[in-house]
């Protein structure tokens, strides 16, 4: 899965853990903080900067490829947990 923003965390219990299902997160791999006069320094964006309708639009349709590429890498990583006799 070749992704700039999203990626995908899939955490299988390991030897000692309590018995359960894996745990499973989407987490942002790239982001910044912006620095922009008059806003929250906590503000988290994703996304590249855009001056335009077109470019937000174009900037959307990315962040939601990347999104289907995340889900789709779940679905194969609980498949496979389930073949291997998970729950």
């Amino acid at each position: 899965m070749n992704t700039h923003t999203f990626d995908f965390l899939f955490l299988e219990q390991r030897k000692g853990d309590l018995p359960g299902p894996p745990i499973s997160h989407v987490y942002l791999k790239a982001y910044s903080k912006g620095g922009y006069s008059g806003v929250s320094k906590d503000l988290i964006l994703i996304g590249a900067d855009c001056v335009s309708v077109s470019e937000v639009d174009a900037e959307i349709d990315r962040l939601q490829a990347e999104l289907e590429a995340v889900r789709s890498e779940a679905r194969k990583r609980y498949a496979r947990y389930k073949a291997k006799g998970g729950k």
